[in-house]
């Protein structure tokens, strides 16, 4: 599991640098909802629902334009619900 966290974190530190305001609000959201995963204040199910919400909402299409951007974001999403079910 030490891999995927390092993997999120690369993630997170490369998206956090984006020229675009957007893209790192929504970066800083889906950290905050894996705190509170984390913090045991989300059940894995609301977890998912948030980072799938996330995932699927317009801001990402508006804040992603770019389609590397977009697919960073995707994958940021996809391993944290991967981590998360892993932990449950």
């Amino acid at each position: 599991m030490s891999d995927y966290i390092k993997s999120i974190e690369e993630q997170i530190e490369e998206l956090l640098k984006s020229d675009s305001d957007s893209v790192v609000d929504l970066v800083v959201q889906a950290q905050n909802f894996k705190e509170l995963f984390e913090a045991k204040e989300l059940s894995f199910d609301e977890y998912k629902e948030l980072l799938v919400d996330l995932e699927n909402t317009k801001v990402v299409e508006a804040a992603a334009g770019e389609l590397e951007v977009r697919t960073k974001l995707n994958g940021l999403i996809s391993t944290l619900i991967s981590v998360g079910s892993l932990v449950v």
